[in-house]
């Protein structure tokens, strides 16, 4: 199954179909996934369908799909990568959505964990400071106590020099922007009890800015969950 060619008509769904319909193409590929054993694949759409649901207030779907993707974590070993932790704030972004604030609060604790990897560059070893789920990045220090030097990059960044220090490797800089404390200092509250930006968020709108402006072009939008 090509998981981008499967993800490249979802996305141009919107805008075109019902919600319905576009629920049912999604439920398609999962159940083909599953019949195929296609792990990946399966990992990445029931991604997807957590958002969809959560986007379209389905409470039992939603849970459902969220049971049967931590149970694939678990089964494909994931505990500890970064498409672990990706994982873990949708799922939690699922239950806030539907106020299990306690087991998201659980969830989201074990995602600043898996954040809180020393990034190691050439020219310095950067310290996890601070997580902002709704904007998908992480900010980091060149102090371990203090803030010093912060450094904001994107998740997807982040994941790439984790994954860079797991081989051994260095990059020559975060290439992140510069913060202070004040911009990155995040709680919980500020964090996982906003909506965040998913696919399917994105969508509606431009679904909605499509009509408004008499069928004007819509702007193609992925996040940044895990490709892997």
């Amino acid at each position: 199954m090509d998981i981008q060619a499967i993800l490249a008509t979802y996305d141009a769904m919107f805008g075109k179909y019902t919600l319905a319909s576009i629920e049912a193409y999604l439920y398609e590929h999962i159940e083909k996934a599953r019949e195929q054993s296609e792990t990946s694949v399966l990992f990445t759409l029931l991604n997807e369908m957590i958002g969809f649901c959560r986007d379209t207030t389905q409470k039992e779907k939603a849970l459902k799909y969220c049971k049967e993707l931590l149970e694939l974590l678990d089964a494909m070993k994931l505990e500890g990568s970064m498409e672990y932790a990706t994982s873990l704030l949708n799922i939690a972004n699922a239950y806030r959505a539907f106020g299990l604030l306690k087991t998201s609060l659980e969830l989201f604790e074990q995602v600043e964990q898996i954040y809180k990897q020393n990034l190691e560059t050439k020219d310095a070893v950067y310290y996890y400071f601070s997580a902002d789920a709704l904007k998908e990045e992480v900010t980091y220090s060149t102090d371990s106590h203090h803030p010093a030097n912060l450094q904001t990059i994107s998740v997807k960044r982040a994941r790439e020099i984790i994954d860079m220090n797991r081989r051994g490797e260095k990059p020559l800089s975060l290439g992140g922007k510069q913060s202070s404390v004040e911009t990155v200092t995040v709680d919980y509250q500020n964090v996982v009890g906003q909506d965040d930006l998913t696919r399917f968020d994105k969508k509606k709108r431009e679904s909605n800015n499509h009509h408004n402006r008499s069928n004007s072009s819509r702007n193609r939008n992925r996040n940044n969950r895990n490709r892997s």
